[in-house]
């Protein structure tokens, strides 16, 4: 979880200053903002079952992780999307990812019978719902002007 964290904070921050549309920018702040939030209720749930997690080991797979989804943005390139569509669509296959870690924590509280892990599992994974319906909207608003017109947006 805390990898797929890293790389999705990191890879928000690095998208906002590419969007140039201001509603859309502001929304993509908000949801980092939340994501900082989920950052640091994964520490509650490493204390919850009593472990620490290896953070500098984390931030660097995280780091690794990050540059290779940069680098799988074939889809992007052949279907001739430029700009900023792509922050966004790598956005929403990152926040996938980040979801179904939080949903498989969530998961593994039901087994567990640990009411905590599965309360902090369910709320986060139906905000990361939320934002993933948000930037899916956003990437289907984008496509066409990227495609189409090659414009940023």
């Amino acid at each position: 979880m805390l990898t797929i964290q890293y790389v999705l904070e990191n890879k928000l921050q690095k998208a906002i200053p590419a969007i140039q549309e201001p509603h859309i920018q502001e929304a993509i702040e908000k949801i980092l903002d939340a994501n900082k939030h989920h950052t640091k209720v994964i520490d509650e749930l490493f204390d919850i079952v009593d472990s620490k997690p290896n953070t500098t080991l984390d931030y660097v797979l995280g780091s690794v992780v990050g540059k290779f989804e940069e680098l799988m943005g074939f889809q992007d390139i052949m279907g001739g999307a430029v700009g900023s569509w792509q922050q966004i669509h790598h956005l929403l296959i990152l926040n996938q990812q980040a979801m179904g870690a939080f949903a498989v924590a969530e998961q593994l509280g039901l087994s567990l019978g640990i009411k905590e892990i599965v309360g902090v599992g369910y709320s986060i994974t139906h905000e990361k719902t939320m934002h993933q319906l948000l930037l899916q909207e956003y990437m289907l608003e984008m496509a066409p002007i990227s495609i189409l017109y090659k414009e940023e947006v």
